[in-house]
């Protein structure tokens, strides 16, 4: 699968700022930014899961290069006998790289 043109990792969740919204409200939110200080995300943090939400997105390029792993090793049938990677596994995680932006 080919790649999209994701800004590289390592993302960091960077603290909470106030952001002002559309109506001039100033919101809290986590600036998610990738490595130079460049944004890559920006959630809004209200409880618990906003802060959960942030930490999730910043672990994105990791938890694709790992699935990009697995998926290639898969193809390329690299488990062998030993591991039997079941179909279903398989197109889940062909299916999330897909829609993360990936071409096959």
């Amino acid at each position: 699968m080919k790649r999209p043109n994701i800004t590289p990792g390592p993302w960091k969740s960077e603290g909470v700022h106030a952001v002002p919204d559309l109506s001039d409200e100033h919101l809290p939110h986590a600036v998610v930014r990738s490595p130079g200080g460049r944004w890559a995300a920006l959630v809004e943090i209200t409880d618990h899961e906003g802060e959960a939400n942030a930490r999730a997105i910043a672990a994105l390029p990791d938890l694709l290069s790992a699935l990009e792993d697995f998926v290639r090793l898969a193809q390329n049938s690299l488990f062998g006998s030993t591991i039997e990677v079941h179909e279903s596994f398989f197109a889940e995680a062909a299916n999330a790289l897909q829609k993360a932006g990936y071409t096959p």
